[in-house]
C-alpha cells in the first residue's frame, strides 16, 4: 500500500521493508511438496487459528504502482497472472489458491476519499463480493485512513452507511459476534475528529446503528505498535481489539541496509508481547511477512530491507504466530485470529500470490506450517517435553588444553572459565525449565575443514540419540579458497539432511559464523540458505564481532584464541540462540 505523495512510510518514520539477485531468488524459492490435506476457509490446515491477509489492490493497471522498475528488475513477485490481477476471473482464482492454502479470510485495503469508495484501489472488493468462490474464503476492512483518505466527522455518516451494508454480507468476518473493522492509523482519527472522546464518541454512534440494523455490533480494531502512547491512544479511543499491518522497522538492524528476514519473525514476538504487557486490550498477531520496498524508491537512495524470504521464512513466521496464540489465548480474541501482511504488497516485497518465478512455493509455507501440529506424536512442542540436545560446533564450542597457544581451558575458547561459555550458559537456562534434559557436545572441526570427503559415519552414534533439538554453530574454519571449487552449500545440507533424514521431529537451530568479515559473511549466508532449504531455524550472530570488547582481545597473546568470543561475546551468543529456542518452543 503506497500514499499518494511518499511511499507510505507513515506513523513518523516507520512502517514495512526485502529481496536479492534472480538467482539467489531462484534458490530461496525451491520449491517442497505440499504437506496435509486440501483446505478451505476457515476450517483450513488447523483449528487453532483463523489465518488471512491484507490484499492491496494497486493492479488494476489503472494506477501508478505498476512501475516499469518493478516490472523489469523484479520479476519473482510477477503473479501467474500478470502484473493486472484485478479481473473478475483472476480475483476468482486468487480467492480459490488463498482457500486452498488455509487462508479464512482477506482484510480488504479500503479507501475512501472526496465522498466516495468508488476508487480502483477498492475494485478488487467488489470483485471479491461477485466472485462465485467467496463462500471459501471470508473478508473484512483495513481501513486506510492515512492522508489522502482521512476519516473524519464530515464523512463519517456516509463512509458508516457503506460499512453497514458490508457487514451484512454473510461472508463478513466476526469478531465476538461482531463484523471486525480495522482501522490503519489511530493518530489520524484523533487529529481529525479533534480528541479521544469525540472517536469515542462517533465509535458509539457506529456501535449503535450496526444494532439497529439487526447486527450485534461492530469490533473495531485498531493497527498499533509496541509503543505505550500509541497504546493509551487506542484504548481512550474506545477501541475493541489491536492488530497492526506490519512491523518490518522492529526486524530491521539499524546499522545495515540489508538484514537477513529471519530476525523479523524473532522481533515481531517481542513486539506482540510488548503489546501485550502495555494495554490490557486482546491482540491479534500481525505477521510482517517481508518488506523490500525497491522497486517503488529511486535508484540513489538507500533501502532498508529484509533478504532471504522464501518458503521457509513463511513457514517459520506463521508458526510463530500460532504459537503466541496458543499461549497467550486470554489475550487474544477468543476467534484466534491473525493476519499476514500481505498478499500482494508487491511493491513493497510482501506477497503470497502465485508468481511466475516462484509458483506456489510460499503458499506452501503456509500450508504448511499450518498443517504442522502443535502436538506431535501425543507430545506438546513445549520445551519440558525435549530431552535430548546435540550441540555440534567447533573451537568456540568447546577446545581442549593447548598450551602452546596460550589455551588452558577445556571448554569453549576463550571464556574465562566452563560456566561463561555459550554452551554452559544455555544448558543453565535450559535446566532452570527442563531439569530433565540432556546435553551431548561434539566438535565437528573435521567437517569444517574438509567437508567435500567427510565421513559422516563419524555422527551415527549422536543420530542414534534421536536428538529433539540440535544447536549447530560452525563456519569459522570452513576454508575460503575452496568454495570455488568445492561449493560448501550441499555439503552443509548433507549435514542437515543427515540428522533429519531419521529422525523427521527434530527441530535444528543454525547459526551463522561468529565472525563478520568478508569471506565469513559469505559462508554465513551459504549456512542461512541451506537452513531455509531444510526447514531448519536460523540465528544471525556476526554482528556481534563487530564490538572488540564481543572478543578476548588482549587476554591472550596468541591472537588465533584472543579473536573468539570474551564472556561477553559468549553470553551474547546464548542470548541470541536462547531468544531463537524460546521462539520455537512452549514454555
Amino acid at each position: 500500500m503506497w500514499k499518494v505523495g511518499h511511499k507510505k512510510y507513515i506513523m513518523k518514520t516507520n512502517r514495512k521493508t526485502k529481496v536479492c539477485s534472480i538467482l539467489n531468488i531462484l534458490l530461496m524459492f525451491t520449491c517442497l511438496s505440499i504437506y496435509g490435506q486440501d483446505m478451505t476457509g476457515q476450517k483450513a490446515g488447523s483449528s487453532d487459528i483463523v489465518l488471512g491477509a491484507y490484499y492491496f489492490d494497486g493492479w488494476t493497471g489503472t494506477t501508478f504502482h505498476i512501475t516499469d522498475k518493478l516490472k523489469s528488475q523484479y520479476p519473482v513477485r510477477e503473479p501467474i497472472w500478470g502484473w493486472a490481477t484485478s479481473t473478475q476471473p483472476i480475483v476468482d482464482a486468487q480467492i480459490s489458491k488463498a482457500a486452498e492454502a488455509g487462508l479464512g479470510f482477506f482484510a480488504f485495503d479500503w479507501y475512501f476519499k472526496d465522498g466516495t469508495d468508488n476508487y480502483p484501489l477498492n475494485h478488487a472488493l467488489s470483485l471479491y463480493r461477485s466472485s462465485p468462490n467467496k463462500d471459501r474464503l471470508q473478508f473484512c476492512l483495513m481501513v486506510a485512513n492515512h492522508n489522502p483518505y482521512y476519516i473524519q466527522p464530515d464523512n463519517w455518516g456516509d463512509v458508516s452507511q457503506i460499512w453497514l451494508k458490508l457487514f451484512k454480507d454473510k461472508q463478513y468476518l466476526k469478531v465476538d459476534g461482531k463484523p471486525l473493522l480495522i482501522f490503519f492509523e489511530v493518530s489520524s482519527l484523533v487529529d481529525k475528529f479533534g480528541s479521544t472522546e469525540a472517536v469515542k464518541k462517533a465509535f458509539a454512534q457506529l456501535k449503535e446503528a450496526s444494532i439497529k440494523a439487526g447486527l450485534k455490533g461492530v469490533s473495531i480494531a485498531a493497527c498499533v505498535y509496541n509503543n505505550a502512547a500509541n497504546l493509551h491512544q487506542a484504548e481512550a479511543c474506545g477501541f475493541d481489539v489491536l492488530t497492526g499491518y506490519n512491523y518490518h522497522s522492529d526486524g530491521l538492524a539499524k546499522d545495515r541496509e540489508v538484514t537477513p528476514i529471519d530476525s523479523m519473525s524473532t522481533a515481531e514476538v517481542r513486539v506482540w508481547n510488548g503489546i501485550k504487557t502495555k494495554s490490557h486490550l486482546p491482540y491479534m498477531p500481525c505477521i510482517t511477512l517481508n518488506w523490500d520496498p525497491r522497486p517503488w524508491r529511486a535508484d540513489t537512495v538507500k533501502v532498508p530491507r529484509f533478504s532471504g524470504y522464501s518458503m521457509s521464512s513463511v513457514y517459520h513466521a506463521v508458526h510463530a504466530a500460532r504459537k503466541w496464540i496458543s499461549e497467550n489465548t486470554q489475550r487474544t480474541p477468543r476467534e484466534k485470529i491473525a493476519v499476514m501482511y500481505a498478499w500482494n504488497e508487491n511493491g513493497e516485497g510482501g506477497w503470497l500470490t502465485p508468481s511466475k518465478i516462484a509458483g506456489d512455493s510460499l503458499l506452501s509455507g503456509v500450508k504448511k506450517s499450518l498443517s504442522f501440529s502443535l502436538k506431535a506424536n501425543g507430545q506438546t512442542n513445549n520445551i519440558r517435553d525435549v530431552r535430548n540436545v546435540l550441540i555440534l560446533g567447533n573451537s568456540i564450542t568447546r577446545h581442549a588444553p593447548s598450551p602452546g597457544l596460550g589455551w588452558f581451558g577445556d571448554w569453549g575458547m576463550a571464556a574465562s572459565e566452563k560456566e561463561k561459555d555459550y554452551v554452559h550458559d544455555l544448558i543453565r537456562r535450559f535446566k532452570e525449565v527442563n531439569p530433565s534434559v540432556h546435553f551431548h557436545i561434539k566438535t565437528i572441526v573435521d567437517f569444517e575443514r574438509s567437508y567435500w570427503n567427510y565421513d559422516f559415519s563419524a555422527l551415527d552414534s549422536l543420530a542414534m540419540i534421536k536428538p529433539d533439538l540440535i544447536i549447530l554453530h560452525i563456519g569459522e574454519n570452513v576454508p575460503s579458497k575452496k568454495l570455488g571449487e568445492k561449493p560448501f552449500g550441499p555439503y552443509y545440507g548433507k549435514l542437515l539432511h543427515f540428522f533429519i533424514s531419521g529422525n523427521t521431529d527434530v527441530k535444528i537451530i543454525c547459526t551463522s559464523s561468529f565472525w563478520s568479515w568478508e569471506q565469513q559473511q559469505k559462508i554465513s549466508d551459504i549456512i542461512e540458505r541451506e537452513a531455509h532449504k531444510e526447514n531448519c531455524f536460523f540465528v544471525r550472530i556476526d554482528q556481534l564481532s563487530s564490538d572488540s570488547s564481543a572478543m578476548a582481545i588482549g587476554k591472550f597473546k596468541n591472537h588465533g584464541v584472543a579473536i573468539h568470543p570474551s564472556d561477553a561475546g559468549m553470553k551474547a551468543m546464548a542470548d541470541l540462540i536462547w531468544q531463537k529456542i524460546s521462539d520455537v518452543y512452549i514454555k
